[in-house]
């Protein structure tokens, strides 16, 4: 009985210490109004549950805080009732943590940065996906993309492994499906595009891959409009299969380097408001290629390309964009081969403007062929271009 009383005494000294505070410090009354207008405009713009996650913590931090601080203020105040200037030391300097909740969500990265495929740079110890996971995190980018693109053979076994590890290092998962997945195969071939693309999406499932990457396929000298009436209710059929069988990933067409590849903006676009669940894996360097003549290459291209996406895809989607980026290779029919960002005339800065302008997040993968190297020189210009910090 003893012990009811006594938790009931410390909730009530609990709720007089609250109320002393939201009654006398008017820094807690800002922060409340602070607090109550996030929350509003956040429910007006629908944003998803990670990040009301962040919100709601970042909001009972800067309170944790304010409770902190007027703790030790009061306690200064007891021990130095006239003015010293250490007193006045301890009060600035117990203010000041207050302002590093917000100060470490505000200036943290939109984007995660990581590499398709293995960093060239894994150990062969453990190696594979797992150890791919671990190197990637070590060199401090958060993103992989499993490189499945000659075909899907893995077990359910090493799947939860490669979950197991992503979890631990806090490291998103995507897959890259096999190349030789074609929306707009002849009937007879159509079965094994789709195996291909059902493996790559139930295996990338349970080894923890939020996001499913596939090239579209070929236009074979076909219009496109006539390619997506064939192509989009077969993914739309897929899409169907999956979510009955409770697999929630997202499928996305990327958008290819080359004009005779299904795969344009607009291709990905149309599929993207057919069907639910699927969204465009954006290739900048592909689509920067695909005209042949240099074009789609300055903020104001980029900009514009980026207004299309949310117009059509939806704009909580900006916050979860899926991004390959590296240098590039075109001529007159579009994309040769990647390069690395120092020997390619894309302008890398150009595009991360665009997408800080649209206040975008998610994540960008490199598939230059230093991988590793440039995907961390990417997330340094993005950093200066962004101004945001980790």
């Amino acid at each position: 009985m003893k012990f009811i009383i006594s938790r009931i005494l410390s909730f009530r000294n609990a709720f007089r210490g609250w109320w002393y505070v939201v009654r006398t410090q008017q820094n807690a009354w800002i922060d409340a109004v602070i607090a109550t207008i996030v929350i509003i405009l956040s429910t007006w713009l629908a944003l998803p549950a990670t990040d009301w996650a962040i919100i709601i913590l970042t909001i009972t931090m800067v309170f944790a805080a304010e409770f902190i601080n007027t703790a030790i203020e009061a306690v200064v105040d007891l021990a130095s009732p006239e003015k010293h200037p250490l007193a006045k030391v301890g009060k600035a300097a117990t203010l000041d943590q207050t302002f590093i909740p917000v100060q470490e969500v505000v200036m943290s990265l939109s984007f995660r940065f990581g590499t398709v495929g293995a960093p060239t740079g894994t150990p062969k110890k453990p190696g594979g996906s797992v150890g791919a996971v671990q190197f990637s995190r070590s060199i401090g980018l958060t993103a992989l993309e499993l490189g499945w693109v000659q075909s899907v053979r893995v077990s359910e076994e090493t799947c939860a492994l490669i979950r197991s590890q992503a979890l631990a290092e806090d490291v998103s998962l995507s897959v890259h499906a096999p190349y030789f997945i074609n929306l707009n195969a002849e009937k007879e071939e159509w079965p094994k595009s789709r195996k291909r693309l059902m493996d790559a999406a139930y295996y990338g499932n349970l080894a923890g891959a939020t996001d499913i990457i596939f090239h579209p396929g070929s236009y074979f000298e076909r219009p496109p409009s006539e390619v997506l009436k064939v192509a989009i209710p077969r993914l739309k059929a897929c899409l169907a299969e999956l979510r009955k069988a409770g697999n929630p990933v997202r499928v996305r067409p990327e958008t290819l380097g080359k004009s005779a590849m299904l795969g344009s903006l607009e291709d990905t676009l149309e599929m993207s408001s057919a069907i639910e669940g699927v969204e465009p894996c954006l290739d900048f360097a592909h689509l920067h290629a695909r005209p042949g003549d240099g074009t789609m290459n300055s903020f104001d291209e980029w900009k514009k390309l980026l207004g299309a996406y949310q117009r059509i895809v939806g704009q909580d989607s900006m916050k979860r964009l899926h991004i390959h980026l590296s240098g590039i290779e075109y001529g007159p029919k579009g994309e040769k081969n990647h390069l690395k960002l120092a020997e390619a005339d894309l302008d890398l800065k150009a595009i991360f403007r665009a997408l800080h302008e649209y206040s975008c997040g998610g994540r960008i993968l490199c598939e230059s062929p230093i991988m590793e190297e440039d995907a961390l020189n990417m997330k340094k210009t993005w950093m200066r271009v962004s101004g945001e910090k980790e």
